[in-house]
C-alpha cells in the first residue's frame, strides 16, 4: 500500500498544483499534465522501493494513478476558473447598461399584459419567447409599444426600472446559483478535453509507466553497487584455490577499475580479502541481492568477469571452477547455460 499511498499523495499535489497554475493565470497550461505523470511514478517508485511490487504492476499503478490524478487536476482547474458567487451575479447584472435589454423587460411586460387579457401573440417561428431579448426576436407592435413606454418614462423611472430589475435577477440568481455552478463545471469540464490532451496524457502515462516500474532507479542502483559486488566475487574465485596471486590480484584491480572508472591499490584488495576470510564474510552476498535486476547479458557478464579472475594465473583449478559454479547459481543462471559459457571462454582463453 505504501506504493499507493505515494502515489495519491504525489498525484493529489500535481493536481493541485495545475489548478493553482490555472487560477492565477486563468489558462489550463497542458504540459503539467505531463508533469503529474512525473510526480506519480516518482511517488509510486519512491513507495515501492522495497520491491514488494512487481516492475509491470507498478507501472500500471502509476499509469491508473496518474491518469485519475490529471481528471481530478482537470475538474479542479475548472472549478477555479468559474467565476465566484458575486462575480457570477455582476457579469449578469452588468448588462442591465445596455438599453435594448431594459426596453425587452417592458416588451415582456406588454406580453404579459395582452396574454392575461386574452390576446394572443404570434412569435417567429424561428424565436423562444423564454429567451428574447432584442428588438428582432419581438413582435413589431409589441417592440415599438415598449420602446414608447420607455421613452415616456422619466429619468428617475428608468433608474428605478433598472434598479427593480436588477433586484429581480440577483434574488433569482442567488437562489439558482449551486445548480449554475454544477452545471457550468459540468460542461466546462467535458469541454475542456481537446486533442492536447490526447498527447499529453499519452506523455504522462508512459513517464509513469517508465518511472513507476522502478526500472531508472533500479538501473542507477544495480550500477552503483555493481562493482564492489563483483570485486567481492572476483575476490572469492581468487581465494576459492586458497592462495593469492599477483597476477589474480592484479587482474581483479584492471576489471574494477574497467567497472567503476575509479582506481584501487594492493591494500583495498587485501582489505576485502580480510573482510571475506573473516567469520562474516560472505563474497557473493553483494551478488546475490542484485541478481534479480540483472538481464542476461549482465549475468553471463559476472561470470566472464570471475572466470578472468581464475584464469590470471594460468590455470583453473577444480576448485575455482566449483566457485565459478556457485557465482552462476547465485545470479541465476542454469546449470545447462553455465556449462556451454565456460566452454565459450574457455575456447576464447585458448586462442589468446
Amino acid at each position: 500500500m505504501r506504493a499507493v499511498i505515494a502515489g495519491v499523495i504525489g498525484g493529489a499535489i500535481g493536481a493541485v498544483v495545475w489548478a493553482v497554475v490555472a487560477g492565477v493565470t486563468g489558462y489550463e497550461v497542458g504540459w503539467i499534465a505531463w508533469g503529474i505523470g512525473g510526480a506519480v511514478g516518482y511517488a509510486v517508485a519512491f513507495g515501492n522501493r522495497d520491491g514488494s511490487i512487481a516492475p509491470t504492476p507498478a507501472g500500471v499503478v502509476a499509469v491508473v494513478l496518474s491518469v485519475l490524478s490529471i481528471v481530478a487536476g482537470k475538474y479542479l482547474t475548472v472549478q477555479f476558473l468559474i467565476p465566484d458567487d458575486s462575480e457570477m451575479v455582476s457579469m449578469f447584472t452588468a448588462e442591465l447598461d445596455d438599453e435594448e435589454l431594459l426596453i425587452s423587460y417592458v416588451a415582456d411586460a406588454i406580453v404579459e399584459e395582452r396574454e392575461s387579457a386574452g390576446d394572443v401573440v404570434v412569435w417567429a417561428e424561428d424565436v423562444d419567447p423564454d429567451y428574447a431579448t432584442t428588438e428582432g426576436e419581438y413582435p413589431a407592435d409589441i417592440w415599438s409599444e415598449a420602446e414608447s413606454r420607455w421613452t415616456d418614462f422619466s429619468d428617475q423611472a428608468r433608474d428605478e426600472f433598472r434598479t427593480g430589475i436588477e433586484t429581480e435577477i440577483r434574488t433569482n440568481l442567488e437562489a439558482q446559483l449551486p445548480e449554475l455552478r454544477e452545471l457550468m463545471g459540468a460542461s466546462g469540464f467535458w469541454g475542456s478535453f481537446g486533442g492536447m490532451d490526447v498527447v499529453f496524457f499519452g506523455l504522462a502515462m508512459v513517464t509513469a509507466f517508465g518511472i513507476g516500474n522502478g526500472s531508472k532507479e533500479k538501473a542507477a542502483r544495480v550500477t552503483e553497487a555493481y562493482p564492489d559486488a563483483m570485486k567481492r566475487a572476483m575476490i572469492g574465485v581468487m581465494l576459492a584455490d586458497g592462495h593469492m596471486d599477483a597476477a589474480e590480484v592484479r587482474t581483479i584491480r584492471e576489471v574494477y577499475h574497467e567497472l567503476s572508472g575509479t582506481p584501487i591499490t594492493d591494500e583495498e584488495v587485501d582489505a576485502d580479502v580480510a573482510l571475506i576470510q573473516s567469520d562474516d564474510g560472505d563474497p557473493l552476498g553483494d551478488m546475490r541481492e542484485l541478481s534479480a535486476d540483472l538481464t542476461d547479458e549482465g549475468k553471463e557478464q559476472v561470470v566472464a568477469y570471475a572466470f578472468r579472475v581464475a584464469l590470471a594465473d594460468g590455470r583453473l583449478d577444480e576448485s575455482e571452477g566449483a566457485f565459478l559454479a556457485q557465482v552462476a547459481r547465485c545470479v541465476g543462471m542454469s546449470r545447462s547455460r553455465f556449462q556451454k559459457l565456460l566452454e565459450e571462454l574457455t575456447a576464447v582463453s585458448v586462442q589468446r
